[in-house]
């Protein structure tokens, strides 16, 4: 079963606690700057895309915005024993998976 991580990085970042740091990190891994995200957003400039990736409570709506800009989506679906590589499981604030493996 894919166990649930705190401890672990994804390919170096910090731990994921808050989907502000997938969205950085999917960002990073895809070569997508602040500005960019900006511009697909319609955000004035790179600074607001940098404030809302800070941001301690950044909603729902922001996220699923952001995160679709990256070609990523949310799925809402039972909890699964396995998962692809390519997936990053939020399961709370404290915990991450990623892919089909205990990290």
């Amino acid at each position: 079963m894919a166990g649930k991580v705190s401890d672990k990085t994804l390919r170096g970042s910090v731990p994921p606690k808050l989907i502000n740091d997938v969205i950085r990190f999917v960002m990073a891994e895809r070569g997508v700057t602040h500005r960019e995200m900006a511009a697909s957003i319609g955000m004035p400039g790179a600074s607001a895309v940098g404030a809302r990736l800070n941001s301690n409570n950044m909603t729902f709506d922001r996220a699923i915005e952001m995160l679709e800009v990256l070609g990523y989506e949310v799925v809402v679906q039972p909890r699964r024993e396995t998962r692809s590589d390519d997936q990053i499981v939020l399961v709370r604030s404290d915990t991450v998976q990623k892919g089909g493996a205990s990290e």
